[in-house]
């Protein structure tokens, strides 16, 4: 399979005496990931089970049956074992047998996935408190695009975003991006009517396997989506949504909840020390992965006046993948809203401003000295597209994923 950053960290995740949870939103790959990791183990102690095959369910009927199934795949209790199980929420109550077979045998190592996001979060992750971590996984980021587009190595990728002779490249890849972006279907077909039918099936997927059974007007829910992409990069006011599209407020919350937990938008909050001059309440919103907030609006075609709001959801994606908490993101403004910083990873002390055009206005200067001037503990950095696909901003992956 292509190249994914996140198979080797699945891979060092697996010596640690966790259940791993490695979740994403529909049609990101996962199979294919995981089987690649289980093909790869070098051992014969190790089982996979695709929990969508409903006779697989009667393993999971009480503890002995899938003990009796392990003995007969070459589980010891003294020896490493692996056991994956995709789609493991499709078999009912299962929380309890996995949490069994990890208090029972020391020695196995337990991979769940799905990709119903908000049925797991409803009903079995808060089972495992204490025995789990949980890893994401998102659409491609910019380095594995590079890699899937000139089928190069990744330890070339940073050669490649640095060679001037490839900024002509990088910039099409770039454009692609903010437009696109990365899953793994759509990165490979080249029409652009091809890409959109992928798209197309993705989100009728995602709505009627995930969503119709969450929600009782489907209109409703449709028009407060379309809410969400007009509003993407701005405060979110879900009492003014609640009142355009009809709904009470608390209705609109749970609409957003649903999208959050389907890993499709994320609140990004106000990072504040001084409750009288900034914003402390209002989050922002972006969307994990930009295609759906054009999906949504019915557009895939834009100005260049109007991609500098496409790269700063780029950019807060980008983060996202590089192994940031999402609650660890978050922006600064003044109330009287005449400054504004996009992102600020107070964990690492860093300010970052995305300005999608290299040639910088005097009201942006002004913003970064505002900043300074309060936050001189600070550092501050201006991500332009340049600077970005030739890697002179770099948005490095931190050394291990937060435990949740």
């Amino acid at each position: 399979m292509k190249f994914r950053k996140k198979l080797n960290v699945i891979r060092k995740s697996l010596s640690e005496r966790k259940i791993l949870f490695v979740l994403w939103p529909r049609q990101v790959g996962k199979t294919t990931l995981l089987k690649n990791i289980f093909e790869t183990l070098q051992t014969e102690r190790k089982l996979f089970l695709n929990l969508e095959i409903l006779d697989h369910h009667r393993y999971f009927q009480n503890f002995t049956e899938i003990t009796m199934l392990l003995q007969t795949n070459k589980f010891q209790k003294w020896e490493p074992y692996y056991l994956f199980l995709d789609e493991f929420h499709k078999v009912k109550d299962i929380d309890w047998i996995i949490k069994s077979l990890y208090d029972e045998y020391e020695n196995i190592r337990i991979v769940l996935s799905g990709s119903n996001n908000i049925e797991i979060n409803k009903n079995i992750k808060e089972s495992f408190a204490g025995r789990k971590r949980v890893i994401p996984i998102f659409p491609l980021d910019f380095d594995e695009y590079i890699v899937w587009k000139e089928n190069i190595d990744i330890s070339e990728v940073s050669w490649f975003r640095k060679n001037p002779l490839n900024n002509g490249k990088l910039n099409v890849y770039l454009e692609e991006c903010i437009i696109w972006w990365g899953y793994p279907e759509v990165v490979l077909k080249e029409n652009p009517e091809e890409k959109k039918q992928v798209l197309s099936d993705i989100f009728s997927f995602w709505f009627n396997k995930d969503i119709l059974v969450e929600i009782k007007e489907k209109y409703k829910f449709n028009d407060f989506l379309k809410q969400l992409a007009f509003r993407d990069g701005n405060p979110l006011n879900f009492s003014e949504i609640a009142s355009i599209i009809g709904v009470s407020q608390p209705t609109a919350e749970y609409y957003f909840h649903l999208m959050f937990q389907s890993l499709l938008v994320y609140p990004v909050r106000p990072f504040s020390r001084n409750k009288l001059k900034e914003i402390i309440k209002m989050p922002k919103i972006y969307f994990g992965d930009i295609w759906f907030r054009n999906f949504l609006m019915g557009r895939f075609d834009f100005l260049n006046d109007e991609k500098w709001l496409l790269f700063e959801n780029f950019i807060y994606s980008e983060l996202l993948k590089s192994k940031r908490y999402y609650e660890d993101i978050k922006y600064w403004r003044t109330k009287n809203g005449s400054h504004e910083i996009d992102f600020i990873l107070e964990n690492e002390s860093l300010a970052l401003e995305v300005k999608y055009k290299d040639i910088q206005k005097k009201d942006d200067a002004k913003n970064s000295l505002s900043f300074r001037k309060d936050y001189p503990d600070m550092h501050f950095d201006i991500i332009e597209k340049t600077t970005f696909y030739n890697g002179d901003i770099f948005l490095s992956d931190l050394d291990t994923w937060p435990i949740l």
